[in-house]
């Protein structure tokens, strides 16, 4: 009895961040979400990341969502119960802690609009960093802390290299202490460099991940913009607090948090620096435990009801029962009939040979809707296939024969110079083939 009442509170916030995650999450439904989901969908079907498909980060967060996916299905539903898995275990950790303080964190993480709870690479390594502050809390051993420091530099290489200062910063003096902390974090990275190798994806991964990262910030980071300026002023409030203890490692970590935001300086990106800051944060926070917890699991189920009525206020929703690994998948009523027409419209032009290339934002649902492979179309963002991607894009088109492409000329025409999506790689299919069909939204030209 006393073990199901202390697991209560668990069981609490997995059913919470499932509801969550599956109704009213609608950031979950974009983007950087399902992008996420098809990288662990790839995985699960035995891809290799760089190889066979473009990914600008180190692989962990794919890998690790991907059991779920290849043990028991690939319906999104499995990777959200990962998520909200993942979600509990995070506040297993804050309840160490900060004991019933971390309620508040329950707040924070839906504030605003849930997306900090989406399932990508990035809250994954939130989850670590939670992890590596209590391993430093409880002084745990060095060891111990250097692996999971290795563990975020294999989830988010930018996030991972910024984690190791606070270790050079605050231990400077204790050498022996350093070293034991660098030898599991070289040692995953040796493990890494010879995965690299072994799948033959070295070359693709530096091309991506290293080399490319020129051609994605050049193409896609505006750095003044209103949430750079509130980070800075966070940074500010995090060094005054550090200047008053500057011993206390929580500091440290949030500090460099702001890693969180290189090199975009985007809302998402700014809720998990935010989450980072709130660490810090709230020891000073003074409300009695009892109060903490209920105001903030009322006002989290407010701002998940809230997210629900502002989005879908005054129109039906349903869930899209009949779309092949998406039955979870929430979506305005009419929306699933566009899905089921644009399968249609898919199967139309498949052939046992070739499959139709979709050229958009919402291609990865297609490739994961029809069970087949990811590749470098999947995922149509500037700055994603290596240094002079967008001309490495362009040749293998020039290569194609009789190639499909379906291109939603919606997204096309509305894509702004901030937007990620590469138009000039659709301008260039739209110039060099024919047009053969047309439906809703989507124009169908052959690349002869």
């Amino acid at each position: 009895m006393t073990i199901l009442k202390r697991s209560f509170k668990y069981i609490f916030l997995f059913f919470f961040f499932l509801l969550a995650l599956v109704i009213f999450g609608y950031y979950n439904n974009q983007f950087d979400a399902i992008w996420n989901y098809g990288y662990s969908y790839a995985i699960s079907i035995g891809e290799i990341p760089y190889r066979d498909f473009t990914l600008l980060t180190t692989p962990l967060f794919p890998y690790v969502f991907s059991i779920g996916l290849f043990l028991f299905s690939h319906d999104n539903i499995i990777f959200l119960i990962e998520q909200a898995l993942l979600l509990t275990l995070t506040f297993y950790f804050l309840f160490k802690i900060f004991d019933k303080k971390a309620w508040i964190m329950l707040l924070v993480m839906c504030f605003p609009l849930l997306n900090g709870i989406i399932p990508t690479y990035n809250y994954f390594a939130f989850f670590l960093i939670v992890v590596v502050i209590f391993l430093e809390k409880e002084k745990k051993s060095d060891y111990l802390v250097g692996f999971v420091l290795g563990l975020i530099f294999l989830t988010k290489q930018s996030i991972g290299v910024f984690l190791l200062l606070p270790t050079f910063l605050l231990y400077y003096k204790d050498f022996k202490k350093i070293i034991r902390r660098l030898i599991p974090f070289f040692s995953l990275c040796l493990i890494f460099l010879f995965y690299l190798v072994v799948t033959n994806s070295l070359y693709q991964f530096l091309d991506i991940c290293v080399l490319g990262l020129f051609d994605f910030t050049n193409h896609n980071s505006v750095l003044f913009t209103p949430y750079f300026f509130l980070a800075i002023g966070m940074e500010v409030i995090l060094f005054l607090l550090w200047r008053k203890d500057k011993k206390n490692i929580l500091y440290y970590y949030s500090f460099c948090c702001f890693s969180f935001l290189i090199p975009i300086f985007t809302g998402y990106h700014f809720v998990l620096f935010f989450m980072s800051f709130m660490l810090s944060i709230i020891p000073f926070i003074s409300l009695p435990d009892y109060y903490s917890k209920w105001f903030s699991i009322i006002f989290s189920f407010g701002i998940a009801i809230f997210n629900f009525i502002a989005i879908y206020s005054g129109t039906q929703t349903t869930f899209l029962k009949d779309v092949n690994n998406f039955k979870y998948y929430l979506v305005l009523e009419g929306t699933d009939k566009t899905f089921y027409k644009t399968v249609e419209l898919y199967d139309k032009y498949r052939t046992k040979e070739k499959s139709p290339i979709f050229l958009g934002t919402q291609s990865i649902y297609f490739t994961i809707i029809n069970e087949e492979r990811v590749d470098y179309f999947d995922i149509l963002n500037r700055g994603n296939y290596g240094y002079n991607g967008t001309e490495k894009m362009i040749n293998k088109i020039k290569k194609m024969d009789n190639q499909i492409f379906i291109i939603n000329m919606d997204k096309y025409k509305d894509a702004s110079s901030v937007d990620q999506l590469d138009t000039e790689i659709i301008k260039y299919v739209i110039k060099h083939s024919k047009k053969i069909d047309s439906w809703d939204c989507y124009d169908v030209y052959l690349k002869e």
